[in-house]
């Protein structure tokens, strides 16, 4: 037996009383519950996982929705968006409550998904609807809204990293993160950005579903919603990414590196840099000078066993940060020699990259 549930305005949804779903279909703007089915054998325009307010019922297009080419790519856009959502009240939300307001009722635990929405062809626009006319092609796909997710999924996984457990642990006074700092910042706009994509994405189902007419207007105020939302991603990604990482790494040119298998000691002497390693197969530095913070040069040397002096090279370094590791990248030309008569031929450019050994 099957119970309707119409709300008026909204999309009608249809499910099984009995059972737990699979996932669900969507044509015409209608919702059913699949109980058996493999949603790999669904070809969708795109899956979505609609997302209601606490006690809401689950029909109509929800406060926002997320979306994803496949079922498991939503689920698991889901399951990180729920993941991102506790970090984020408990690492950016201080007892002050400072930060996006009523983020309560922007939760992710009342959903319904994933559906696979098979949406209505639309002609291209300027192409003729008059009867006995037939457009002689379709609207093509809108991969722009995917690439906007994608963007969103990165920044998530970048936060997410950098509030693991065993990094709280090993900085504890770095967390909470203070109002207004790198991280803050960071947070709080992606979060404000990831609200709005997800709220475009609901009208946009709304619309599409025929519950709310499509005209030049709302298109042209979609177009200017997503400039916006690629605006702040490129903000987030250029302006306000790096002094988070900045912030929450342990700069320094000193201690110990990894590369090869083999260690490596810096030590610092004014804007001088040595690193050597116990190894004798290690590789040899020498004249090496601190530019900046994160930059430096020297020389490298290159042994050979073809009989040829040894060469020294000249090297710059960067200073790398993510929010994962720390690491310099060596960038210098790879040097051969001739084995008759030693003479040296530039092949190329040789980078090599080390890393803070595990602790």
């Amino acid at each position: 037996m099957r119970s309707f549930c119409l709300l008026a305005g909204l999309i009608s949804i249809v499910i099984f009383a009995n059972g737990q779903s699979a996932y669900y279909v969507e044509r015409n703007g209608v919702v059913k519950a699949v109980t058996q089915g493999n949603p790999e054998r669904e070809h969708p325009d795109e899956w979505r996982i609609r997302l209601y307010k606490p006690g809401e019922p689950k029909a109509g297009p929800g406060w926002g929705q997320i979306i994803g080419q496949s079922a498991d790519d939503a689920r698991e856009e889901l399951q990180r968006s729920r993941l991102f959502h506790e970090r984020f009240s408990k690492f950016c939300r201080p007892a002050s409550r400072t930060g996006p307001q009523n983020e309560e009722s922007f939760t992710y635990a009342n959903t319904l998904g994933p559906i696979a929405v098979y949406e209505k062809a639309k002609p291209i626009a300027g192409k003729t609807n008059e009867p006995g006319k037939k457009a002689s092609k379709l609207e093509p796909p809108q991969n722009e809204d995917f690439d906007i997710a994608d963007r969103i999924s990165e920044l998530e996984k970048e936060f997410l990293a950098v509030t693991e457990e065993k990094k709280v642990q090993a900085n504890p006074s770095r967390y909470p993160f203070a109002p207004a700092s790198a991280p803050w910042n960071f947070a709080t706009k992606l979060v404000a950005t990831k609200r709005q994509f997800e709220q475009m994405n609901a009208i946009a189902s709304s619309a599409s579903s025929g519950n709310t007419p499509s005209t030049g207007t709302s298109d042209s105020r979609a177009k200017l919603s997503q400039a916006k939302l690629k605006d702040a991603l490129t903000d987030l990604e250029t302006n306000l990414l790096p002094p988070m990482r900045k912030a929450l790494t342990n700069i320094s040119w000193e201690g110990k590196w990894k590369h090869g298998g083999m260690i490596y000691v810096a030590g610092r002497s004014g804007n001088q840099l040595s690193l050597k390693s116990a190894d004798p197969e290690a590789l040899h530095f020498r004249k090496i000078t601190i530019e900046s913070d994160t930059a430096l040069s020297g020389e490298i040397q290159f042994v050979y066993d073809n009989g040829c002096e040894p060469v020294w090279v000249h090297f710059t370094a960067a200073l790398t940060l993510d929010t994962d590791a720390q690491g310099i990248l060596i960038s210098a030309p790879r040097v051969g020699q001739e084995k008759s008569t030693c003479r040296q031929v530039t092949q190329g450019t040789l980078r090599m990259m080390f890393w803070r050994p595990e602790q």
